[in-house]
């Protein structure tokens, strides 16, 4: 099994979102994917199994390609036994915002997705450093930034310089905010699926495309 996290600091950067697709594009794939949803309100369970969310600590989702998608409540007993007695191809961790929590967990990911609230800051580098600290330094780390289209190249060159000695990677572009996330999380499917996403939507299944790639790899 393969172990990604997606983890931040702060709410609201595109976390759950992120995890969601990435859950959804791999089970596209043919792969059986588990994800951990470490939020209180289960925002993760709601928006992968959209209006059919009944509650509960599980929600259990097939794809017509073969694969499928279990989501489990991550309290703590689940965070502990997470790697244990377990089959999928891939655990995809919607982290909470408390890192400490996460310590134990950290130590055995494989990758470490994080999503930043548009244009990288030192606030939000310094954000990247805490959760640098708690891993392996042989982890990767992929930076997504989020909800904005581009990046000027100067720009680019000073996030670079701000992430200098992080062993970070800037992973392109990520989601733009857009009114139809409410819609995707009704009705429980990617962006992608929903008709008349607009300018956006042939920007989505390329990014995830090439993050699902890099998945594959590691």
């Amino acid at each position: 099994m393969k172990k990604i996290g997606v983890l931040n600091h702060k709410g609201g950067v595109g976390k759950t979102i992120i995890t969601a697709h990435l859950l959804w594009y791999l089970a596209e794939r043919g792969y059986r994917v588990m994800g951990i949803d470490c939020d209180t309100q289960k925002h993760l369970m709601k928006l992968i199994s959209g209006y059919e969310f009944k509650g509960g600590d599980s929600v259990v989702m097939s794809d017509d390609s073969g694969g499928s998608i279990v989501v489990f409540f991550g309290h703590d007993k689940v965070l502990s036994d997470v790697w244990k007695n377990r089959s999928e191809d891939f655990c995809i961790i919607d982290g909470r915002p408390t890192i400490e929590v996460m310590a134990t967990v950290m130590e055995n990911l494989d990758l470490v997705i994080v999503p930043t609230d548009g244009r990288l800051s030192y606030e939000s580098v310094a954000d990247i450093k805490k959760i640098r600290d708690n891993l392996s330094p042989h982890t990767p780390l992929l930076i997504i930034r989020n909800k904005i289209d581009d990046i000027r190249p100067a720009l680019r060159e000073r996030e670079k310089w701000l992430l200098a000695g992080l062993n970070g990677e800037l992973f392109g572009v990520g989601l733009v905010q857009s009114g139809l996330i409410r819609t995707s999380e009704y009705y429980g499917m990617p962006l992608w699926k929903i008709k008349g996403y607009g300018v956006h939507r042939s920007k989505v299944p390329y990014f995830f495309e090439d993050l699902c790639d890099r998945l594959e790899e590691i």
